[in-house]
């Protein structure tokens, strides 16, 4: 069987013609050239070998610099604390890292191409669309709150960032789980609307006492429903995993806390702060964040003190290793003759 002619590469083509040329270059040359011009051309050659591979020594150091960048970045990006997508103007999934594909429970090949508003509610993708519009209207960065769909368990509610990118032809995506944030604004709700509640009764058993009992019961009358509304927030507090308190009695020095300070506050109480409220203070104080101490300091002052303080925010690092907010509604007692008898918190 006759062989196929072998077709010239375009390396042996460019050679070919470099051969071809040598030749004329030697012959149009005005003088033969001399040992000392040869050892210049040499030494002119060995210079640009250098020089070229210290460029290519060079190009290698910026591509593994490079190399190790991209696997950074890529990194960063995948196991963010947030999920990431890309869309397009239609809302497709066009990427997604790996925290957005768990956040959404779809895996990513099934993900890509996807319409990003058929992972909301339905009732929510309407809203979507009309928002992604605007966001391709404007530049600007746009966030909304949705609830992505959950198989098998409830809604999960979200908080979408998003910034058209600059050649218009897609958007970035930030989801954040705002799950924890929703539970604790509903458990703070909900017990606002209790202790309202709570003090309406408490405000008509007063008025009820006062008109039935006569003027030497009345401080007894006024106990009783102290203990009562005591006893009722130990109750709240006890039945609920993120509520806590420390009552203070001024007069005596001493304190006292809810069984359940340790699991919400991060730490043990201090024993002897039930007759020295100081010591229970300095242990509060080692545990909060350098950042808030001074805030809190002065605010401690002022409780232990009987002076009212209100409303209180700052962070304690437990002895777990968890930093934890903590929000503090502080209040006093007075006494039947007007003096503050006890601080409450």
């Amino acid at each position: 069987m006759p062989r196929k002619p072998k077709v010239p590469s375009p390396a042996d083509d460019l050679r070919r013609r470099a051969e071809r040329l040598t030749p004329e270059r030697e012959s149009g040359s005005a003088e033969p050239r001399t040992e000392l011009d040869t050892q210049r051309l040499l030494h002119e050659l060995e210079v640009h070998q250098i020089e070229l591979e210290m460029q290519n020594h060079e190009l290698r150091l910026a591509r593994d610099e490079a190399e190790g960048l991209l696997e950074k970045y890529t990194d960063l990006y995948e196991f963010a604390p947030v999920g990431y997508f890309t869309l397009t103007p239609d809302g497709s999934i066009r990427q997604a890292n790996l925290t957005g594909c768990t956040l959404v429970g779809i895996e990513r090949s099934r993900l890509i191409g996807r319409s990003f508003a058929g992972l909301l509610l339905p009732a929510l993708r309407e809203g979507f669309h009309v928002f992604l519009q605007q966001v391709f209207l404007d530049p600007c960065k746009w966030s909304m709150e949705f609830e992505i769909i959950d198989s098998g368990h409830p809604p999960k509610p979200v908080k979408l960032e998003v910034q058209r990118a600059l050649d218009g032809k897609e958007c970035r995506v930030a989801v954040v789980d705002i799950t924890a944030r929703k539970r604790e604004e509903e458990s703070a709700r909900r017990f606002a609307e209790e202790e309202a509640n709570h003090l309406k009764e408490i405000a008509a058993a007063t008025a009820a006492v006062n008109r039935s009992l006569h003027a030497e019961n009345l401080a007894h009358a006024q106990a009783a429903l102290a203990m009562q509304e005591n006893a009722w927030r130990l109750r709240y507090a006890t039945d609920s995993a993120r509520l806590t308190y420390v009552e203070v009695d001024i007069p005596s020095g001493g304190a006292r806390t809810a069984e359940n300070f340790e699991d919400v506050m991060g730490y043990a109480p201090q024993p002897d702060q039930e007759v020295d409220v100081s010591a229970g203070s300095r242990l509060l104080l080692a545990h909060v964040v350098p950042d808030d101490r001074l805030r809190v300091a002065t605010a401690l002052a002022e409780f232990t003190s009987g002076t009212p303080v209100g409303n209180l925010d700052y962070r304690v690092l437990g002895d777990d290793g968890i930093e934890r907010w903590i929000e503090s509604r502080w209040s006093i007692e007075r006494g039947a003759d007007g003096e503050v008898v006890k601080s409450f918190a």
